[in-house]
């Protein structure tokens, strides 16, 4: 599978997890993280968010919560390192956030009915390419 066909299918019919990604390609994560901020959990803004991605670009997601405007403030981290594209589909990251959110209320017993939080993707873009024998 070529490096076209990876990146057009990245979380388009499950959540590519960084940790997930087939050994033989190596993904260089140089470079600086960016914050996208939501008000909540809003699909159009992560499908906004998706859209605008450049064609080949590549990026690498961590999504986490906060109740402050502030991202040095404490949060709560939703998932593990994930791959996206502009290929990618808005409503299964939609979803497997909201799964993701619902157990962090379960864990840390968090009373969702009051909470007021901000969504943020951690995101930088990566470099994807297979290794060299």
């Amino acid at each position: 599978m070529n490096n076209n066909n990876i990146i057009k299918n990245l979380s388009t019919k499950q959540i590519d997890f960084i940790s997930n990604i087939p050994k033989e390609i190596l993904i260089d994560k140089r470079g600086r993280a960016l914050y996208f901020r939501m008000f909540g959990l809003e699909i159009n803004r992560i499908g906004n968010f998706i859209y605008n991605i450049k064609d080949d670009d590549v990026l690498l997601i961590i999504p986490f919560i906060t109740v402050s405007n502030n991202i040095k403030d404490p949060y709560i981290n939703l998932s593990p390192q994930f791959l996206i594209c502009n290929n990618s589909d808005p409503v299964l990251i939609y979803r497997f956030l909201v799964e993701q959110l619902n157990t962090a209320y379960e864990d840390y017993n968090i009373d969702y009915s009051t909470l007021k939080f901000n969504l943020y993707f951690k995101h930088k873009i990566v470099k994807l390419s297979h290794k060299e024998f």
